[in-house]
């Protein structure tokens, strides 16, 4: 690796920086020369107490600087600087007032916004008399799922003017990951949009604002959700006839086009194409087809909340369930998922019984459930926490005495 810059300004305008302007401060209220960065750092390194209050001064913060400078200096991790200073974020942001532009914002459905500071103001201004009539206050907490736009940036401003604090999430959070981000601070007000826009198409993002204001539904009906089923053989054509029965909205994909136009026909489906499947902005996606869908690439591409399927071997890589986990994707482990299968063949040697047999497949939905738990309280995936309960599973039958009887 090469140790030249990979660029360098010219002398005037490094004399002209504002790091510069800084360093000729120290140099007039210190009575010190200070000639280059390399001095100015060693300086605030060995007078922090004067290089704080001076950055303080120099940048006119509006505030109290307070009476210590440094407190436990020398300690690291542990010293703190103008550790008495009380300030507003949104009150030294928003400190200029005037018609010069402030936001220049591109959206990606090509629109075009330009706030002048006084616009951003008055748009502080009436989400702060909002909030403030909802009762927030100092210490208060409000979230948001919102993409980056003015309004986005104006809720910050107005809950830090309320000395409350504001944390946000992007509207392509899967349901899970709003409710791990905002479930741990408890806050007062929840600001969502409706939709945003992503790869040139505009997003609802409705459901999902209702699944978490509902803890992820609250119900197990399929009513109103929307599923995208990526492959529609035998398997997933009869998911896709049981959603379509139960209200859910579907979105299928499959290489075979007779297949896709008799599910569509039946089902009142609509189509995408197969190598765009995992890409549906959806509530579910529902992989039924090729293994190793959910992978490096396609993970950061998904757009749903959880991912349930039939399909074999769904996870590339051991890696993939925690990049879903990180992405706030509830995972249903593949061999839980798709254990019906393996449940009816299993009933074949005891004399099939069909009630028998579906009943005992009606349990994968507990056997979920156990999964989801143990994954949350362990801290893990819901693959690794559904290797562990089949691991514990086996490990109790093995211990299991098997008394054989003789014929009456």
């Amino acid at each position: 690796m090469s140790d030249t810059p990979l660029w360098i300004p010219a002398a005037e305008r490094a004399a002209a920086s504002q790091v510069m302007a800084f360093l000729k401060e120290v140099d007039r209220r210190h009575g010190v020369r200070l000639d280059n960065y390399r001095d100015l750092h060693a300086w605030s390194v060995a007078h922090p107490d004067l290089f704080w209050s001076l950055v303080w001064d120099f940048c006119n913060v509006i505030g109290d600087k307070g009476e210590r400078l440094v407190a436990d200096h020398g300690k690291m991790p542990g010293a703190r600087y103008l550790p008495d200073a009380t300030l507003n974020f949104a009150e030294n942001l928003l400190r200029r007032a005037d018609n010069a532009e402030a936001i220049v914002f591109r959206g990606e459905d090509k629109l075009v916004r330009r706030l002048s500071w006084d616009e951003l103001r008055a748009m502080v201004s009436r989400l702060q008399q909002l909030l403030r009539d909802l009762g927030v206050g100092q210490g208060d907490r409000v979230a948001a799922m919102l993409p980056n736009m003015p309004e986005a940036i104006a809720g910050m401003l107005a809950t830090a003017s309320l000395g409350a604090i504001w944390s946000s999430c992007s509207p392509d959070f899967g349901v899970e990951g709003v409710l791990d981000r905002f479930g741990q601070i408890e806050p007062v007000v929840f600001i969502a949009c409706d939709g945003y826009w992503y790869n040139g198409k505009q997003n609802d993002v409705s459901a999902k604002v209702k699944a978490v204001a509902e803890r992820l539904w609250g119900t197990p009906s399929l009513s109103g959700r929307h599923v995208c089923i990526a492959g529609v053989g035998k398997v997933g054509a009869a998911l896709a006839e049981h959603l379509a029965a139960e209200g859910a909205k579907l979105t299928v994909a499959d290489v075979r086009s007779d297949a896709i136009e008799a599910v569509v026909a039946r089902d009142g489906a609509v189509s995408v194409a197969p190598e765009a499947a995992h890409t549906v902005a959806c509530d579910i996606f529902s992989p039924c087809a090729l293994g190793a869908v959910l992978n490096a690439t396609t993970i950061p591409e998904l757009r749903c909340d959880a991912v349930v399927g039939s399909a074999n071997n769904q996870l590339a890589s051991p890696a993939d369930a925690e990049r879903l986990r990180h992405r706030g994707i509830v995972y249903a482990p593949d061999f839980v998922a798709n254990a019906g299968g393996v449940i009816n063949i299993a009933e074949e040697p005891h004399g099939y019984d069909r009630q028998r047999a579906y009943d005992r497949i009606r349990t994968i939905h507990d056997t979920l459930l156990r999964v989801f738990d143990r994954a949350e309280a362990d801290g893990t995936t819901t693959a690794a926490a559904a290797d562990r309960l089949a691991e514990e599973r086996i490990a109790s039958v093995s211990r299991t005495r098997l008394i054989r009887t003789g014929r009456a």
